[in-house]
């Protein structure tokens, strides 16, 4: 192997050397996105999304971590986000579809 070689595999990342945040950071920023969104403190659906966002991202976290195979769980993961996205879009055409029709008919 030739000194090129060996310093360039030197420089990749080692994902068994990333760690994960503790729990009292992820609170910390869970809490600090939850004011952020919610400034008023009036809008319970808010601190809802955010509480339902991080236990995906730590789910997706202990299936990458306990995964036999990173890159199936990985694509097995953009499949999830891709029809969870495609589902969010469907639902926002139909609800502005729906409220058109609702402003055709009151005029």
């Amino acid at each position: 192997m030739s000194a090129d070689q060996t310093s360039s595999e030197s420089s990749k990342p080692n994902n068994n050397d990333q760690k994960w945040p503790n729990e009292e950071d992820v609170e910390k920023l869970k809490n600090s996105v939850k004011q952020s969104l919610n400034k008023d403190g009036n809008t319970s659906q808010y601190s809802d999304y955010v509480d339902s966002t991080f236990n995906y991202m730590d789910d997706i976290h202990k299936k990458m971590e306990s995964s036999d195979d990173p890159k199936g769980t990985a694509d097995g993961i953009a499949k999830d986000l891709a029809s969870k996205f495609e589902q969010w879009k469907n639902n926002r055409k139909e609800e502005e579809e729906s409220k058109e029709g609702a402003e055709e008919t009151n005029k």
